[in-house]
């Protein structure tokens, strides 16, 4: 059993025809955003605004779609996989996260030692 993986990958395999497949939780799991951001300390702005209106396209999204990942829209949808929508999630508090994250990881790893 693998309890978390990346979804492109967990596909592929399954695909090549690997015992694997993905569950989700009735409980609901997290899914984990995958940010795309401008740095102030950009020296292309332009550039950068136009790289991000291309992810958010519909042909950038589609290219997400079919390399087996969730698309950042909900509007393209995933062919013969789970799309967001049909995945229960927990309430997940992103601002807490970031405000605690490292110290939530530096107790986790001092578990593991």
């Amino acid at each position: 059993m693998v309890a978390g993986a990346v979804d492109y990958m967990t596909y592929k395999a399954k695909a090549k025809g690997e015992p694997i497949d993905i569950v989700y939780p009735q409980e609901g799991t997290v899914v984990s955003p995958r940010p795309a951001a401008i740095l102030k300390s950009t020296k292309h702005e332009a550039n950068a605004k136009a790289f991000i209106d291309y992810l958010l396209s519909d042909s950038a999204q589609k290219l997400v779609s079919d390399a087996a990942l969730l698309p950042g829209r909900t509007d393209i949808k995933a062919e013969n996989r789970a799309n967001l929508e049909e995945i229960p999630l927990l309430k997940t508090d992103w601002a807490w996260m970031g405000e605690h994250g490292a110290e939530v990881t530096d107790k986790f790893t001092k578990l593991l030692k």
